[in-house]
């Protein structure tokens, strides 16, 4: 949360006595409180998708990747877990995963040895002999700046909520938001070292996929000759999340709470602003269908006789007779192209594209979001529950 040091003064100098000597009432207290709250609950900031990480020291190079468990709390705020449960906090029955159903990539072999060491193998939940006193180890997470916010002095606060232990943390420090162009300049070495940790600019990085072009249904045939080719943009970004292919039509659900703003925002507004990144929060990844989610139904297509008749005397036909596809799931390289093909489903960790399995199979793993969603199932972020997408 942000809150402008010029408002949080005003409140100090307006609702307490400007006197060292004198004291304030319980009144004066409680309304300083309150116009102290009301700054900053104006300024709540959201968590960047895909941002959470676990570092190892001050190693900015050595952390591990992990996914995101978050919860919606009092007036649809989004909070986050850390990755890392207290000792048999998951063992005893408490809320959250075993840790390393949260890791999603290593950084290197030494991050991951160390993570061992203190944590236990894939095969310990949550027993491992750092696992109530991780000191070595360091929850980073992002936050995205509003763009309509004045550059100027804030504090950002934070808290903690502990959830083995009856207590309640907070946290703040004194911030300068200045102004794009300023932040961007060549000039500003102090700043490019600060963002240096955000950049990992001198990290060596996993090797990535290059992208490949996902399959693209043939265009379908003008009734009339035409004398140019359509010509289809391959650089401009579509207005409209994939929502159908191979026989089945995906609809996306309405958004709940903040997400939605009473249908202000929709799916394809989160499409169009940072893609598959927003799949990362439950809501989306349920609710729409570009993450996989979204409500999934089959039609049945039927063709309509021609209205022209073909003759028989022609030389030629003007066009090839088109062939009909049957790519298999594993063909796929893209999660949106993947997910609406009727029998397909992506698979979180390994990244891959394969054959959904059945709701028989999925249910093994209620309650256990990040297996769920690595076997290729549907993951209920509401009854936690573990499905099939294709029946």
């Amino acid at each position: 949360m942000l809150c402008k040091k010029s408002t949080f003064d005003a409140c100090k100098s307006t609702y307490l006595p400007t006197s060292t000597t004198a004291q304030p009432t319980q009144e004066q207290i409680n309304n300083y409180l309150n116009c102290v709250w009301t700054c900053f609950e104006d300024n709540t900031l959201e968590w960047v998708p895909g941002s959470q990480r676990v570092q190892y020291q001050d190693d900015d190079c050595s952390y591990v990747t992990t996914t995101e468990m978050e919860k919606v709390g009092q007036d649809n705020h989004i909070w986050r877990f850390t990755p890392i449960p207290d000792t048999n906090q998951i063992t005893l029955g408490g809320e959250g995963v075993c840790t390393w159903d949260s890791v999603d990539q290593f950084s290197n072999a030494k991050v991951e040895q160390e993570f061992i060491e203190s944590f236990g193998d894939s095969n310990v939940c949550d027993a491992g002999p750092d696992q109530h006193g991780p000191k070595s180890w360091h929850v980073i997470d992002q936050v995205y700046v509003p763009p309509n916010l004045q550059p100027g002095e804030y504090l950002v606060s934070w808290r903690w909520d502990s959830y083995m232990a009856d207590q309640l943390w907070t946290g703040c420090a004194d911030v300068e938001i200045v102004a794009a162009s300023t932040a961007n300049s060549d000039s500003s070495s102090s700043h490019e070292e600060e963002e240096g940790i955000l950049q990992q600019q001198d990290c060596p990085s996993p090797p990535v996929p290059l992208p490949v072009p996902s399959p693209v249904a043939p265009p379908s045939q003008p009734s009339e000759p035409t004398t140019a080719s359509p010509v289809i943009s391959t650089t401009d970004p579509p207005t409209k999340a994939p929502t159908s292919t191979g026989g089945a039509v995906c609809t996306d659900m309405e958004l709940p709470g903040n997400w939605g703003a009473n249908g202000l925002y929709t799916c394809d507004t989160y499409y169009n602003h940072g893609g598959m990144a927003y799949c990362a929060h439950a809501v989306l990844d349920e609710s729409c269908c570009f993450c996989g989610g979204g409500m999934i139904s089959s039609v049945i297509a039927t063709e309509s006789p021609s209205s022209s008749p073909i003759s028989e005397e022609s030389s030629a036909p003007s066009t090839s007779p088109s062939e009909s596809s049957s790519a298999s799931c594993d063909s796929y390289v893209d999660k949106s192209a993947c997910m609406a093909v009727n029998g397909c489903s992506w698979r979180r960790r390994s990244e891959v594209c394969g054959d959904a399995p059945l709701n028989s199979e999925c249910q093994q793993w209620d309650q256990q979001r990040n297996r769920c969603k690595n076997k290729g199932c549907k993951w209920m972020s509401g009854s936690k529950k573990c499905k099939g997408f294709w029946g």
